[in-house]
C-alpha cells in the first residue's frame, strides 16, 4: 500500500520573497491550517490550507490505496478562518478554534515572535463530493491543526539565504531526512526505464515503469521496480493530479529477445491498471506505443494509456552516467 505524507511545512514551496532589511532580511508572515477526515468509499481526504504574506493556496487531497487525487485551489487564510470555493466539488469555510497551544523558537540568527503550533478544531461548512460521487464527506466539525509564523528579522548570517521565505516546517510535519550517498557498486547497476505520454490544452496524461537492479555480495542482487500513471489537467482556477503506482508483479516488462537493433517490449500491469501496451522501435522509424493498457483513477473515467498521440521512449543502462541520465 501506498503511504501518502502531506507535509503541511512543505505542501507549497516559497511563494513570495521576504525584503531586505538593511544589514539582514525580513521573513513573511506565514499561516498553515491543516485537517484530515475520513471519507465515503474508503477514501480519505486531507485538506492543506496555506499562506506567505499575501498569497493563499489551498489543495484538498484524496487517496485511497495507492491512488492519490489532488486539487489545487486559490483560499483565502485568515488569522483564524480557512475558505476553499471547490466549485461543483463543494466548499469549505471554517473557523479555527485552538485547544492546545506550543511555542517554538525562532530561525537561528532572527529575530521577532517566535512561532506556534496549535491542535483544535475546525468549525463551520466543510463538503466535498467528488466527480460523479466516487466519494464525498458532510460535517460541520472536524479536529485540526494550525502553524503561525510571525513577520521576522534575520541577520545576513543566518541560516536562510536572504531573500527567502522557507521556514522551518512545524515539527509534526518536518520531513525525513532524505538517504544520501550513491551505491558503491552502482556503476555496476541495470536500469531499465519505459515510459509514454501526451500533452493537450489543458490536459496531459503519462505512464510510465522503472526498474533499477543493484549488486550486492556474494553474487546477489537488490532490485525495485515501480510503475506510475499521471493525468493532470486545469478546470477554471482549478489544477488537478491524478496518480496511481504500482509495483509490478514478476514479468509485468517483456522484452523481445529477437530484437537486437531496436527495443521491443510489452508492459502489463495490475489494478487499478488493466490490460497491456507494447512499445516498438524498428530501425530508423518513430517509436510506437499502442495496446489496450487503461488505469481507474479517482474522479476519472478509465483512461486510455496507449494510442497515436503518445510519444514513448525506452532505455536501459549499466553505467552510473547512464543511470544519471
Amino acid at each position: 500500500m501506498l503511504v501518502v505524507a502531506i507535509c503541511a511545512g512543505t505542501a507549497f514551496g516559497g511563494l513570495a520573497s521576504g525584503a531586505e532589511a538593511k544589514g539582514g532580511f525580513f521573513l513573511p508572515r506565514e499561516t498553515q491550517a491543516w485537517f484530515s477526515i475520513k471519507a465515503s468509499n474508503g477514501y480519505r481526504i486531507q485538506v492543506v490550507g496555506k499562506r506567505v504574506g499575501n498569497r493563499h493556496h489551498a489543495k484538498v487531497v484524496v487517496a485511497r490505496g495507492t491512488t492519490v487525487a489532488t486539487y489545487r485551489v486559490p483560499a483565502r487564510i485568515g488569522d483564524d478562518r480557512l475558505r476553499v470555493n471547490l466549485g461543483t466539488l463543494g466548499r469549505i469555510d471554517v473557523r479555527f478554534h485552538p485547544r492546545k497551544r506550543e511555542v517554538e523558537e525562532n530561525q537561528p540568527g532572527c529575530h521577532g515572535q517566535p512561532p506556534a503550533f496549535e491542535k483544535g478544531s475546525f468549525k463551520g461548512r466543510l463538503r466535498f463530493r467528488g466527480e460523479n460521487g466516487y466519494t464525498r464527506f458532510s460535517t460541520a466539525r472536524v479536529r485540526g491543526y494550525r502553524w503561525n509564523a510571525f513577520r521576522e528579522a534575520c541577520e545576513l548570517s543566518a541560516g536562510l539565504r536572504a531573500g527567502s521565505t522557507q521556514r522551518r516546517p512545524p515539527r509534526s510535519a518536518r520531513p525525513m531526512p532524505a538517504a544520501g550517498g550513491r551505491p558503491k557498486d552502482q556503476d555496476k547497476s541495470q536500469l531499465t526505464e519505459l515510459g509514454a505520454a501526451w500533452t493537450g490544452r489543458s490536459r496531459s496524461i503519462a505512464v510510465s515503469y522503472s526498474s533499477l537492479e543493484l549488486p550486492l555480495k556474494r553474487g546477489r542482487k537488490f532490485s525495485l521496480s515501480f510503475a506510475t500513471a499521471q493525468i493532470r489537467e486545469r478546470r477554471g482556477r482549478m489544477d488537478i493530479e491524478r496518480v496511481a503506482v504500482v509495483v509490478p508483479d514478476d514479468g509485468a516488462l517483456l522484452l523481445d529477445p529477437l530484437v537486437e537493433e531496436a527495443h521491443g517490449a510489452t508492459l502489463t500491469l495490475q489494478p487499478p491498471f488493466a490490460g497491456s501496451a507494447s512499445y516498438e522501435a524498428p530501425p530508423g522509424e518513430t517509436p510506437t506505443w499502442s495496446g489496450s493498457l487503461r488505469v481507474h483513477l479517482p474522479g476519472a473515467e478509465v483512461a486510455p494509456l496507449t494510442g497515436k498521440r503518445f510519444v514513448a521512449a525506452f532505455c536501459r543502462g549499466s553505467s552510473g552516467k547512464a543511470i544519471d541520465r
